[in-house]
């Protein structure tokens, strides 16, 4: 083990009640995860889960290997805690990290969050037509960390703006602004 913590100082006594040190084996670190209450439905023990630290830090895959049955009063989460192997020792206590579930839940139509744009209060994919590219409204679904579910206003096989598509919201602002004068 590895000692984490020091509870006294030089001179002290100690007793049996008094905790000296705290001594941990880090070959293993368990990852708790908060998952909102509206989410737990999505999270069941053995579900695989990607762990990502914060700042270019460590990545990791792993399963969910105990959801706590309570949901905490204070912060309406519960705690869903992935195990990983730390023999190398770059999972340290303390880390701040994200995790991301892993559904193998197909969608018929999925596009990258970077086609996605704000338009009226409402997200809008930019999609070709024969005079170029024009706004749509869509219906978002579940986001995974690549990916964005449309439920409706997208159909497969649908040509549309992956990129910079920021640009094509200004030229539609710019266009406007000129109709106003």
């Amino acid at each position: 083990g590895v000692v984490i913590a020091k509870h006294l100082t030089i001179g002290e006594a100690v007793g049996p009640e008094k905790q000296a040190f705290v001594i941990a084996d880090l070959s293993t670190v368990w990852v708790d995860l908060s998952v909102y209450q509206k989410d737990l439905a999505e999270v069941a023990v053995g579900q695989p889960v990607r762990i990502h630290a914060v700042q270019a830090g460590p990545d990791a895959g792993g399963t969910i290997a105990y959801v706590t049955p309570v949901v905490d009063q204070a912060t309406r989460t519960a705690t869903a805690r992935v195990v990983l192997p730390n023999a190398d020792r770059k999972w340290l206590p303390g880390m701040f990290v994200t995790g991301h579930t892993l559904d193998e839940r197909g969608a018929a139509v999925a596009i990258p969050p970077t086609a996605l744009q704000r338009l009226d209060g409402k997200s809008v994919v930019f999609v070709e037509t024969p005079d170029g590219f024009a706004p749509r409204d869509v219906t978002l679904g579940r986001e995974g960390e690549t990916l964005v579910e449309v439920l409706s206003g997208l159909a497969p096989g649908e040509r549309f703006a992956v990129k910079n598509s920021f640009l094509l919201k200004a030229e539609l602002a710019k266009g406007e602004a000129e109709h106003d004068d």
